[in-house]
């Protein structure tokens, strides 16, 4: 498989949130055992990372999931294991069933808009 340019971004973008946003916290949420999850979830979601490979109706970008393995490759720059597990079981598995559901109160709520 060959990346695209659109593909490149979604790494760079995501890998310079990781290294601003999380890496320089990990340490500290690491010794509380805990990270605030709604704060990553928002920016993250602000980002358009979570609905990926989401349909664009429910507030996904609609991409293939080439683009959800370019998401979870990057997560691995994360410097601890419990945090990068979080975004991608949200943007894989929770969005997954809140788009399959297609409850109209539910759908309504864009992906970029995560709660928080």
């Amino acid at each position: 498989m060959k990346f695209t340019q659109e593909h490149e971004e979604i790494r760079r973008s995501l890998k310079r949130f990781i290294d601003n946003e999380i890496n320089p916290h990990v340490d500290e949420w690491e010794a509380a055992e805990q990270f605030p999850a709604h704060e990553v979830f928002k920016k993250l979601g602000s980002m358009g990372m979570l609905g990926l490979t989401k349909p664009e109706a429910y507030g996904g970008a609609g991409l293939d999931y080439s683009f959800s393995m370019v998401f979870a490759e990057t997560l691995g720059q994360i410097r601890c294991g419990g945090v990068p597990m979080a975004p991608a079981q949200c943007a894989h598995a929770v969005s997954t069933e809140i788009t399959k559901s297609s409850a109209p109160i539910i759908s309504a709520v864009p992906l970029k808009s995560a709660p928080g």
